[in-house]
């Protein structure tokens, strides 16, 4: 793992928080959201599903990095493999 010492980086103030929202569409896909989930199950059931949630906590932890102090350099190596890119690019 990695070390960070708090003189050098700005102290971690607060780390990426994933949360699940869960959406119903009616006939004319109108969403409507049914729940918030504070700890979504990020335990993969397939192959598919485990690249998707690899790819959700690597993309929380880049929009994060700005406000956790962590520098970005060290959270590209948690990249996944397969990673095929964040879809909110600016």
């Amino acid at each position: 793992g990695y070390s960070f010492s708090r003189s050098k980086y700005t102290p971690i103030r607060s780390i990426p928080k994933i949360m699940g929202f869960d959406y119903i569409l009616d006939s004319t896909m109108n969403p409507y959201l049914l729940e918030v989930n504070r700890f979504p199950g990020l335990e993969p059931r397939s192959s598919l599903d485990s690249d998707v949630k690899k790819a959700v906590v690597y993309d929380a932890w880049i929009a994060a990095s700005d406000k956790t102090g962590i520098p970005k350099k060290y959270i590209q190596d948690l990249r996944p493999s397969n990673y095929k890119g964040f879809s909110l690019k600016k």
